[in-house]
Order: structure tokens, then C-alpha cells, then sequence
């Protein structure tokens, strides 16, 4: 019954999945909250997850590179852009840009074939 208080007690505390991400990074900043609220993150090696990975992106393959990079945008202005300069974010998020534009490319010439 620890468990289950806990998990209960985490929640009060860090709040559920953020909504403002879709479909990636919502995990990732949970855990960081979580991580970052003294709580400690544990892997239970007893459970296992199928993922078929592009199993719901497929169709519309834009907006997945998008809503990835927009992920990766996110978390960093949530928890990293007040720890560092306009210039060390700038380098970030230009990273980003740059990243998301050569998926883009890439997803045009690999449809082309």
C-alpha cells in the first residue's frame, strides 16, 4: 500500500502529464518534475510495453517532426531557458530550428523515392 501512497502523493505534489505537449515529451517532463520534486524514479523490470513505433503517426508525418520538435522546444523553455543566457537559448532553439528543417527535407527526398 507504500506504493500506491506514493504514487498518490507524487501526483498532488508534481500534477498529471502537461497537456501542452502532444504526443511526445509529455513523459520525458514528467519525469522531470517528478525527479526535481525529491521524488525518486524507479524502472520495474517486471512490466513490459509493446510500442509500434509509427503506429499512430503515419498518416500525417508533418505534424509528428513538428509536434517532436515542438516537444524538444517546450521542455527546454519550461525548465532550462531561465537557467542560461538569451544567447546560450538562442544556440538551443536554433538547434532545434535547424534539426526540424532537416527532418523536413529529409521526409520530402525519402517520399520521393
Amino acid at each position: 500500500m507504500f506504493y500506491i501512497a506514493a504514487i498518490d502523493e507524487t501526483i498532488n505534489e508534481v500534477g498529471m502529464l502537461d497537456e501542452t505537449f502532444f504526443m511526445y515529451g509529455e513523459d520525458i517532463d514528467w519525469c522531470y518534475r517528478i525527479k526535481e520534486a525529491g521524488w525518486k524514479i524507479y524502472y520495474n523490470l517486471q512490466v513490459s510495453i509493446v510500442h509500434y513505433k509509427g503506429a499512430s503517426s503515419r498518416k500525417k508525418p508533418f505534424k509528428i517532426v513538428y509536434e517532436f520538435h515542438r516537444a524538444m522546444f517546450l521542455f527546454h523553455k519550461m525548465h532550462f531557458a531561465r537557467k542560461y543566457n538569451r544567447m546560450i537559448n538562442g544556440f538551443v532553439y536554433s538547434g532545434i530550428a535547424l534539426k526540424l528543417s532537416l527532418s523536413v527535407v529529409s521526409n520530402v527526398f525519402r517520399k520521393g523515392r
